[in-house]
């Protein structure tokens, strides 16, 4: 890792020589680098003043790729890793920094900055909003303990919708139907109206069945948001309402001799297998300003769900429904505020963040709940201290406390029949400067130090002597070092990064002894390369390349890969506008080989590399507009997930592990017609 820090400190002082410098490149936003971020500092400001990658999918990137859902425009995006199960972005692990299967444990997922992570280890749901209430997307490579906290280890996305009208405008409506295949039909619709006395409002729904590439994988999906929100002036006021409604069919693992057979089959075993979600959110909060300086923001946010399943083993079909609860409350009050010294302003966010989740999990293993409150209060401070210098630093001080209950019938799975009650706390610390030698021109360093918590239904297979109440997690800490820089132009851009992440008691699955177990220490090395061009109006190029080493330093599995993480990934677009109202658009994804999720000893073969291509184009006039997109252009065979299974064949009963397979669709169409009327929603 030191050639390749020392490689970036080469890279980033190159870019400050080659560049002309600038009269008062501290105060200069007028370039690109002026666009406005809020996931690194949790309030708006400029995205040349941190010293982080950020990365930024606008609005019109949205359109212009016709994707099907969120999943299918990050898979596009560098440095972003993606295992979609089924293809369409119901059961995907989004990763960033070199994370497998337990990727949607250490990349923190946010919509308008309310965490989507959930407090078990289920993963993120990405279909939670659809991409017609998306304003962009915001990347934040790298972690973000400070701000963040629990989770932010990899990095945050945090996804901003599009809220009520701007003051100065009136209505605004939408209905778009979308149809393709797999028998895919979609409907949305919206209406957004703005009234004199500052009050403004938006509701969005949207209705999607698909009976997927797979055979048992249908999915029927429902989503209704409403948002009001008031604006007084000196203060900003909303509400916030949303119900989500997913029935899926869940077709299970393949071995390799059956997708050899058919890559559509779902084995027998897992016929009856289903997961059936119901899903309630409200959020409520705003901001008043302080003076001409200060600003205090809070919101209070509740997620409530309700999961009836049936899991099968391969087998032994599951014949009894399984059901999980969750219920979480969070409150996150901020004090933000921006003060005037010889260089610049500096921006100081004093905060709190604070939640109470509940877990219940009933199966015929019994009642397993988890009772789990999290506090936190952070700063962090970013301070001009010369021309074109900016210094940022920070501190969170964090506990959690877990309530752990058991009630198997069925003693052996019993680890706390008379309850456990513990705590923990951690802490997070980051100093970072950045340098522009010109309004074109940024270069930084980082450091980080981050933490994750045992979630709450990881302490019941923690490999803990049934009846002992023994917690035997601990909780994963790290540190990242980052270098990094970029040039920015009105028709052109290139990034580049490089960082060492080092992990202690970093949390994963082990499928041999089906247990949660802290491996020993961990580290990510990588680098990752993004540039854009646009040559002429018409035409816009784009690429990227990520590389990253993920291994285990010691313990039982030293020297060996992290699974499911690809050392190698790649993408690359041609986007093109022959007429003003013509977009065109074909991009294409590289994923190198990588291990079998869970397969630390290394001891099976590679998920295959793959490449994708997609095509889109777009049409628009006036209100009215038509976009299509072909998936897999190529129709190339391949699976984004797989894992390893243990297997007790006989005749010798010995255990033998396996590849098992979540083949991944192959060519597939799309095509929307909508209309939008009144002020642009």
């Amino acid at each position: 890792m030191k050639s390749l820090l020392l490689g970036a400190g080469l890279t980033c002082a190159t870019l400050s020589v080659l560049a002309q410098p600038a009269e008062s490149p501290a105060d200069d936003d007028t370039v690109v680098l002026g666009t406005t971020v809020i996931t690194a500092t949790r309030s708006e400001e400029a995205i040349n003043h941190l010293p982080a990658a950020m990365t930024v999918i606008e609005r019109e990137d949205i359109e212009a790729s016709a994707a099907n859902h969120i999943v299918d425009l990050l898979q596009a995006t560098g440095g972003v890793q993606i295992s979609d199960s089924y293809g369409d972005g119901s059961r995907s692990l989004v990763g960033l920094r070199g994370f497998g299967e337990n990727a949607h444990s250490n990349t923190l997922i946010l919509i308008d900055g309310r965490p989507l992570n959930n407090p078990d280890i289920g993963a993120p749901e990405l279909n939670a909003v659809s991409l017609k209430d998306v304003e962009r997307i915001e990347i934040l490579q790298g972690s973000a303990g400070v701000l963040y906290g629990d989770q932010a280890v990899g990095g945050v996305i945090n996804i901003v919708t599009r809220g009520p009208l701007r003051q100065g405008e009136s209505q605004s409506g939408f209905v778009s139907l979308r149809g393709g295949s797999y028998q895919g039909q979609r409907a949305q619709a919206g209406y957004s109206q703005r009234f004199a006395n500052g009050v403004g409002f938006r509701i969005s729904a949207e209705e999607r069945f698909t009976d997927n590439f797979r055979d048992h994988n249908d999915l029927d999906y429902q989503n209704l948001l409403t948002r009001l929100d008031w604006d007084l002036g000196i203060a900003r006021l909303f509400f916030e309402l949303q119900n989500i409604d997913e029935e899926l069919d869940t077709p299970g693992a393949l071995f390799e001799a059956q997708v050899d057979a058919d890559r559509e089959a779902a084995d027998p075993s897992f016929l009856g297998d289903f997961t059936n979600t119901e899903t309630q959110v409200w959020r409520s909060g705003g901001s008043i300003d302080l003076g001409d300086q200060w600003q205090f923001i809070s919101e209070v946010t509740n997620r409530r769900s309700r999961s009836r399943f049936r899991l099968s083993f391969l087998g032994a079909p599951e014949t009894e429904d399984a059901f999980q609860k969750r219920n979480i409350y969070g409150l996150h009050p901020r004090f933000v505020g921006r003060i005037p010294l010889s260089h610049g302003d500096a921006l100081v966010t004093l905060g709190a963040d604070a939640s109470t989740a509940w877990y219940q999990l009933q199966s015929r293993f019994g009642t397993q709940s988890n009772d789990q409150d999290t506090r936190a209060g952070y700063v962090q401070a970013i301070v001009p201290v010369g021309p074109g210098w900016t210094l940022t630093g920070g501190y969170r001080a964090a506990r959690v406390e877990n309530d752990l209950q058991d009630n198997s019938p069925f003693p052996v799975f019993d680890v706390y029949p008379n309850g456990r009650r513990f705590h923990e706390t951690e802490q997070a610390s980051e100093l970072g400067i950045e340098y522009r030698p010109t309004v074109q021109t940024r270069v930084f360093a980082r450091v980080d130090r981050n933490f994750r918590f045992a979630k709450l239904d990881e302490y019941f297979s923690s490999g803990a002597t049934p009846g002992s109440g023994q917690v035997l997690l601990e909780t994963q800490t790290g540190e990242s070092i980052e270098l990094g820089g970029g040039w920015f132009a009105s028709d052109a851009e290139v990034q580049l990064s490089l960082y060492q992440l080092d992990l202690e008691d970093e949390i994963v699955f082990d499928p041999v002894t089906f247990t949660n177990i802290n491996l020993d220490r961990t580290r990510r090395e990588g680098a990752q390369l993004s540039g854009a061009w646009r040559p002429m109006g018409m035409l816009q190029l784009d690429a990227g390349y990520h590389y990253v080493d993920a291994s285990v330093e010691s313990g039982s599995f030293e020297g060996r890969d992290i699974p499911l993480v690809a050392k190698h990934s790649g993408h690359a677009g041609v986007q093109l506008a022959p007429l003003t109202d013509v977009t065109l658009r074909l991009e294409g994804r590289h994923v190198g080989e990588r291990g079998f999720s869970g397969d630390f000893n290394n001891s099976l073969g590679d998920l295959d590399s793959f490449t994708v291509a997609n095509l889109s184009a777009r049409w628009q006039w006036q209100g009215f507009s038509v976009s299509g997109r072909v998936n897999n252009l190529f129709d190339a065979e391949y699976s984004e997930f797989g894992a390893k299974r243990t297997l007790f064949l006989p005749p010798t009963f010995a255990p033998q592990d396996v590849e098992s397979f979540f083949p991944s669709p192959g060519r597939n169409f799309w095509l929307e017609i909508g209309y939008e009327f009144g002020d642009r929603i």
